[in-house]
């Protein structure tokens, strides 16, 4: 299900940039189809992947991934200093979990 609504997601993304309508207000709209391939996208996978379904909480940070990829690609005024700012916190809070999880498993038990 959380397939599905991501999918749709990100087809109703594509289909406003495609249209006519990006051209009457382009940063507006830019900075709206971003949000939706990003954080929008990231909150769907949230909710029906890792909390609903119980898969891998990888699952959300990929979506995220992805939104920043596609919104670079396919969004022609994307704002792109937006999009450096989300892919580095994306970065910088993948890299604090891992350390934290590898902490986690390498610490010394007690004997």
């Amino acid at each position: 299900m959380g397939g599905v609504a991501l999918g749709a997601l990100a087809m109703v993304g594509f289909a406003i940039v495609a249209s006519g309508t990006l051209a009457h207000a382009p940063d507006r709209i830019a900075f709206g189809a971003v949000v939706n391939l990003t954080v929008t996208a990231t909150l769907v996978a949230w909710w029906s992947g890792v909390k609903r379904s119980g898969l891998a909480s990888s699952i959300a940070l990929a979506a995220l991934a992805w939104g920043v990829v596609v919104g670079r690609i396919w969004v022609a005024d994307a704002p792109l200093g937006m999009l450096v700012a989300i892919g580095g916190m994306t970065e910088v809070v993948t890299m604090g979990w891992l350390m934290l999880r590898w902490r986690y498993r390498h610490r010394q038990l007690p004997r």
